[in-house]
């Protein structure tokens, strides 16, 4: 039993592909552990093809070298996995979005900024977390709340969620397609960056696409049923 198990070729076409995995995911985890340690102990920016390629928010939090946008990642990743509803926002200044990136937060009073970059929050009049809206229209008010070496240019005057012309035509059709079904106020609201903050989940869902619906599979299938007609043919 044990011979015809390992004499057969879909088994040894499996247990190679199995150890072949193996070996690339342990040397790549090998090699991206120890420049991380590298990176941290000389505190040198740290490059390679998990940072460079898949960015996930594990390396952001390892290495607390980032800028606002590293932070923010961080935050929402840890308040997804309280089952909280976020966003990330890229604040407008001089102009320019995105030059300081801060969190939302979907509470039972509404939605709420957080900085985690300055490592403060907003309080309202009522004694409540304030909304970017609010902190918008009464910057006057919310001002002498920012910490110690905040930078002033960050005034809340304005905020996108998605930067839709990162990626011509495609991205522009998407929000076309969203501002007919959604409406724009609310299809101006989507994060798509929180979307993607969970990469190799992200990464399994679609090499698992690939693998269940490869075209290849039911090629194998049909091979298999074309053998057995044969061999009970000969049978015969």
């Amino acid at each position: 039993m044990i011979r015809r198990v390992f004499g057969n070729l879909y088994f040894l076409t499996f247990l190679n592909g199995f150890l072949l995995a193996s070996l690339f995911y342990f040397k790549m985890e090998a090699s991206y552990e120890t420049e991380l340690f590298h990176a941290i102990h000389k505190g040198m920016e740290f490059r390679g093809f998990k940072s460079e390629m898949i960015e996930p928010a594990s390396f952001d939090l390892m290495t607390a070298s980032g800028a606002c946008g590293s932070y923010s990642m961080v935050l929402a990743r840890v308040l997804q996995g309280y089952k909280f509803d976020v966003r990330i926002a890229q604040m407008k200044s001089k102009g320019i979005f995105a030059a300081h990136n801060i969190v939302e937060v979907k509470t039972e009073h509404g939605w709420v900024v957080l900085d985690p970059l300055f490592d403060f929050y907003f309080v309202s009049p009522s004694s409540k977390l304030a909304g970017f809206e609010e902190v918008r229209n009464n910057w006057a008010y919310y001002k002498p709340q920012v910490p110690r070496g905040y930078d002033l240019n960050y005034r809340y005057e304005d905020v996108r969620y998605s930067n839709w012309t990162k990626i011509p035509v495609l991205l522009p059709s998407i929000k076309k397609i969203l501002d007919l079904t959604l409406g724009k106020k609310e299809a101006d609201t989507i994060s798509l960056r929180t979307y993607f903050l969970r990469k190799y989940n992200l990464c399994f869902n679609i090499y698992s696409c690939f693998f269940f619906y490869n075209p290849q599979t039911d090629q194998s299938e049909s091979f298999s049923n074309t053998e057995h007609s044969r061999n009970l043919l000969k049978r015969q």
